[in-house]
């Protein structure tokens, strides 16, 4: 189980019952915050040792859990989720990663044919509003 925090992202062993600290490798400006928001094992990595991280300031990465070095996520996504954060990921029954974003909508990732498509909330949508998405 992964777990985000105020100094990054730590993993909690059952079996031990211990949590580890996993240094991320970030590096950044004074205004960067390296507190997690959402982690997901990247479904492009088969071995299992990738996550998809979103930070508070610094984006959203790749991260090598052996090692902290993160890379930006692929061009193919950013394109779509923009500079908004991402604050959640969501797995589905087709294997498709859903991404909520705090600005720019939510978004479909299909990793297997490298499309996103995207949801939008209406112009001017308030909380409470009862409207569908486009």
């Amino acid at each position: 189980m992964w777990i985000g925090g105020s100094n990054g992202l730590y993993r909690y062993d059952p079996h031990l019952q211990l949590f580890s600290h996993v240094n991320l490798n970030i590096i950044s400006d004074k205004h960067c915050l390296k507190e997690v928001l959402a982690a997901y094992p990247d479904p492009s990595d088969a071995s299992g040792k990738t996550l998809l991280a979103s930070t508070w300031s610094c984006g959203a990465f790749k991260l090598n859990v052996d090692n902290g070095s993160m890379s930006p996520l692929p061009a193919w996504i950013t394109e779509k989720t923009g500079n908004s954060f991402i604050t959640s990921f969501l797995p589905d029954s087709a294997n498709s990663l859903w991404v909520g974003t705090s600005r720019n909508g939510l978004h479909k990732i299909d990793f297997n044919t490298k499309r996103v498509t995207s949801y939008h909330l209406p112009q001017g949508w308030q909380p409470g509003d009862k409207q569908n998405v486009d």
